[in-house]
């Protein structure tokens, strides 16, 4: 049966059955991790679970769990004493969850991905016929030189932890403004808390920094589980390797850049979450265009890696893997949220989260070719109105 709208066919149990918390606004995925990181630093931070750790991680943990002893005398919430953790040693901490929750073999799968997700972005850049002339080595050295890192910055990269009290929350809040200072008297290390829900590009780095956060929802041990892996983080992190070439749209022919512009505005300023409110186009277009490009790439990833590792597999079972991949990614992006949330998402520079998954799936011909997905459907996109970055 042709699929009406795609995004609820893929989330629609998990909408009906998700309730929003009382004083709450919204349920989202990153809401749902948040809180199991919480948990997970409860666990570290309590003491209760011994880790392998180098003598100076070592240290740093035992400095952070005297500091988060000492705060009974401020508050017995657990999840309040890990705020304040979070909220005075937010670097310290990120390393050591980093540290903890990432171990050797988790990176080198980590790595494994970010590997295909490049070759799969140098493939679009080498086969794009619409960058300029002369421009095409201009972007593969701008990808050969971007720099990945995984999780937290290096542990090298921060002053010596003090010793801190296990008894007198005071003195640690002190020792911590002093601790701050030295951290920031130059510059920021990380523009966040490793801890965070995030992915960043930094333009002038050239460095795509893949948050210990992010990473926490990914475990590995399924390795049947590839399409899920590619359609989000394998997407994340193509979305912002994307945001090193949306600076650069003078370098793709003058046409094709604001067809692809113009196309992308008037496409999402279609898409309507209430009665009367739209999305912005024009606001959230670096966004959408990066959405766009990260999908693209992930999608031809996931083809680059299943070549590699199972060189056997059946055209069924790659229509499989596809059908897949399109589903974890609107699951990526389900959210339930009160009308009034709904209505302060369209200030933002992203598009809301419904959309963020429709907009790029219905540029997708592998999209149309493995779903039946039609004239009939709403959002649908006919196949000469599809936009492609590359």
């Amino acid at each position: 049966d042709t699929i009406t709208d795609f995004y609820e066919f893929a989330n629609r149990e998990w909408l009906d059955n998700t309730i929003i918390p009382e004083n709450s606004s919204v349920v989202n995925n990153w809401g749902i991790l948040w809180d199991e990181i919480t948990d997970k630093s409860i666990e570290i931070l309590s003491g209760e679970v011994q880790y392998d750790l180098d003598e100076n991680h070592q240290y740093m943990l035992i400095q952070l769990q005297n500091f988060y002893n000492s705060t009974t005398e401020y508050n017995n919430d657990e999840r309040k004493r890990v705020q304040l953790i979070q909220k005075h040693y937010p670097m310290i901490f990120g390393v050591i969850f980093s540290k903890i929750t990432i171990p050797i073999d988790k990176e080198k799968k980590i790595n494994e991905l970010i590997d295909y997700v490049t070759s799969a972005y140098k493939k679009k850049i080498e086969n794009s016929n619409k960058i300029r002339e002369n421009s095409t080595e201009f972007f593969l050295s701008r990808l050969d030189d971007m720099e990945f890192i995984i999780g937290a910055p290096d542990i090298s990269n921060l002053p010596i932890m003090p010793i801190l009290s296990a008894n007198s929350f005071e003195t640690n809040i002190q020792l911590s403004e002093e601790y701050q200072l030295r951290i920031y008297s130059d510059k920021p290390v990380w523009e966040s808390p490793p801890t965070e829900t995030d992915c960043r590009y930094n333009i002038y780095e050239n460095t795509v920094k893949i948050y210990a956060g992010t990473l926490y929802a990914n475990n590995f041990t399924k390795q049947d589980d590839f399409p899920n892996l590619f359609a989000t983080l394998g997407r994340t992190i193509a979305h912002e390797m994307t945001h090193a070439f949306d600076q650069y749209g003078k370098k793709f022919k003058k046409d094709d850049w604001k067809h692809i512009t113009r196309s992308l505005i008037n496409q999402f300023n279609q898409y309507e979450i209430q009665d009367g409110h739209f999305v912005d186009g024009k606001k959230t277009l670096q966004e959408n265009f990066a959405d766009l490009g990260g999908l693209e790439v992930a999608l031809l990833a996931m083809q680059l890696y299943i070549v590699d590792n199972y060189p056997y597999f059946s055209e069924q079972e790659k229509i499989e893997a596809t059908k897949n991949f399109f589903i974890s990614y609107a699951q990526f992006w389900r959210e339930k949220a009160t009308p009034e949330f709904e209505q302060e998402s369209l200030k933002r520079i992203h598009t809301p989260q419904k959309f963020r998954a429709i907009g790029p799936m219905y540029n997708q011909n592998e999209f149309y070719n493995n779903y039946d997905i039609n004239i009939k459907s709403k959002y649908y996109i006919s196949e000469n109105m599809r936009i492609t970055i590359w």
